[in-house]
């Protein structure tokens, strides 16, 4: 089953830009910029998304994996994914967070959540020496990988 799409971080209009007159406008539309998302997180805490664990704010993430709320939600992904790791074809044991927006901790959305097996979880997270990966988009490469090759396996046994 392929990857779902993460949203896109969304992106002002001009018009949603409030310019300063006393910096030159490259340099302005750069102030503007910062400045219209900082505004867009306050309204919307999902607006845009928390790629590390790290970032998440408001929580302990080690009591979070440990809580009632998360072992539901972990538990529905693995249900919902037959137990069967997106990877390959062993198991799914635990579940990845591709994204950590308060709408998924919470719950309230688990596209961004996959089903995969142990090993192929520390493959996400790790390089073949062991060592963590250095961003996200790295995690999220080596992921699409895995998914990718495990569909065309199933694809070509159909």
């Amino acid at each position: 089953m392929p990857l779902n799409l993460l949203p896109l971080d969304p992106t002002p209009k001009d018009s949603e830009l409030r310019l300063d007159d006393g910096y030159p406008l490259p340099i302005a539309r750069v102030f503007a910029k910062f400045h219209w998302r900082d505004e867009t997180k306050k309204r919307d805490r999902n607006a845009f998304p928390v790629h590390f664990a790290s970032d998440v704010s408001d929580r302990d993430y080690i009591a979070y994996l440990e809580s009632p709320l998360w072992k539901r939600i972990g538990s529905q992904v693995l249900k919902a994914a037959g137990y069967q790791c997106a990877g390959c074809f062993a198991k799914a044991t635990q579940v990845h967070h591709r994204d950590y927006r308060p709408r998924i901790l919470d719950g309230d959305d688990t596209s961004a959540l996959v089903a995969l097996c142990g090993a192929c979880h520390d493959k996400v997270h790790n390089d073949e020496m062991g060592k963590k990966r250095a961003s996200w988009n790295e995690c999220e490469r080596v992921l699409a990988e895995i998914v990718a090759a495990h569909d065309a396996v199933l694809q070509n046994s159909n």
